[in-house]
C-alpha cells in the first residue's frame, strides 16, 4: 500500500487566494497541512515547471484551480493544438506525484454551459485519471442561480466559494488513483543570475523570488535557444517592449501591468504557442515594428523586471 502523506497541495490562481474563499473550505475537512502554489492573472501555462519544482515531495493530494483564466485567455495559451499539448503535459506531470483533482471555476459568461476549453480539460483529467469535479454542478444540486453566485465576472462569493471547498473536500477525500507512468516533465523555469544587471528581491506570502532589472538597450542571452513558453515579471519595476529574439525571426511583448496601483504586484507573461528564443532585449518603444503604435502608453524608465523564463528542456 502506497504510504500516504498528511500533506496536500493546491495549485491554482486569484480563485485559491481569496482568504475564507474555497481552500479554506477544503481546508476545513481535513487535518492535513496545506501547501499553496497559487497566483492570478494567467493561466496554467504559469504551472508548468510545478511537477519539477515538487520534486520527492509526497502530496496525499494534489488540487488544480485554473479554469477561470483557462476559458477567458486560452489564446495567450496558444492554438488549441498548443493548448491541447501543454494542458495534457502539465496535468500528466502532476499525476505521476499524487491522486489529482481538478476543480473547474468558470468565469461568469461560462457558468451555464460548458466552454470548449473546459470540455477539452475535461476529457484529459479523465483520460489521466484525474478526478473533475465542475463547480457548476455543485451550484446546480444546491439549487442555486448559478449568475447570481458570482461578485465579479470571475469570482464566486466568498462565503459560498467557502460552502464548496468543502463539499469538494467530501467528495475527494477517497480518491486514491496514482498514474504510476514513469514521466519525467521537461518543463522548467529557468532562473536568470546576470550580476551585470540590478537585482531585487521580492517576497509575499505566496511567492519569494529574485528579479534582475534589464534596462533598455540591453539584452539578457539565454545559454542556449530554448523555447519559453512565459515568464514572470515584477510589475512595479517593468514598462517595456521585450524582444524575444528567435534564431530566424523575432517576437514583440508589451510588459505592463494594466491596474493601479501596481506596486509589489507579480505577473506571469504569457507567450502563445511558445517561442525558440536565444535572447531577450528591452527596445525602444516606437522601434518596434509591431507594436510602435501604441508606444504612447509608455512611461520612462523603460525597463524589465524578470525573475527568469518556463522553457522547454527537449535534453539536449
Amino acid at each position: 500500500m502506497r504510504e500516504m502523506a498528511e500533506k496536500l497541495l493546491i495549485i491554482g490562481t486569484s480563485n485559491s487566494i481569496v482568504n475564507g474563499g474555497w481552500s479554506d473550505g477544503l481546508a476545513s475537512q481535513t487535518s492535513c497541512e496545506i501547501d499553496k502554489i497559487v497566483l492570478g492573472g494567467a493561466p496554467f501555462s504559469q504551472f508548468l515547471d510545478v511537477p519539477n519544482l515538487i520534486g520527492e515531495k509526497k502530496y496525499k493530494r494534489i488540487f488544480v484551480e485554473t479554469s477561470p483564466n483557462d476559458e477567458s485567455y486560452p489564446h495567450s495559451v496558444g492554438d488549441m493544438w498548443s493548448f491541447h499539448k501543454l494542458y495534457f503535459d502539465f496535468l500528466q506531470g502532476l499525476s505521476t506525484k499524487a491522486p489529482l483533482v481538478v476543480f473547474r471555476i468558470p468565469p461568469l459568461k461560462y457558468v451555464s454551459e460548458e466552454s470548449f476549453v473546459s470540455k477539452m480539460q475535461r476529457k484529459i483529467s479523465s483520460f489521466l485519471g484525474a478526478l473533475y469535479i465542475d463547480s457548476s454542478d455543485m451550484l446546480k444540486s444546491m439549487n442555486i442561480r448559478q449568475s447570481s453566485a458570482y461578485r465579479d465576472p470571475y469570482h464566486i462569493e466568498t462565503a459560498l466559494a467557502f460552502a464548496l471547498g468543502s463539499n469538494l473536500g467530501k467528495l475527494s477525500c477517497e480518491w486514491d488513483y496514482l498514474n504510476r507512468d514513469d514521466i519525467c516533465s521537461n518543463y522548467i523555469y529557468y532562473k536568470f543570475l546576470e550580476e551585470k544587471y540590478e537585482r531585487i528581491s521580492f517576497e509575499n506570502s505566496l511567492i519569494s523570488e529574485e528579479f534582475t532589472v534589464i534596462p533598455i538597450g540591453m539584452d539578457y542571452k539565454l545559454p542556449r535557444p530554448t523555447r519559453i513558453f512565459g515568464f514572470r515579471m515584477l510589475s512595479s519595476r517593468t514598462s517595456a517592449i521585450v524582444r524575444l529574439n528567435g534564431v530566424r525571426q523575432s517576437r514583440d511583448i508589451i510588459c505592463q501591468y494594466i491596474d493601479q496601483p501596481n506596486m509589489g504586484k507579480v505577473q506571469f507573461v504569457p507567450v502563445p504557442d511558445g517561442f525558440l528564443t536565444k535572447s531577450l532585449s528591452v527596445i525602444k518603444p516606437w522601434e518596434s515594428f509591431e507594436l510602435g503604435l501604441h508606444s504612447n502608453i509608455f512611461k520612462p524608465p523603460f525597463e524589465l523586471a524578470i525573475s527568469g523564463v518556463m522553457g522547454h528542456d527537449d535534453g539536449s
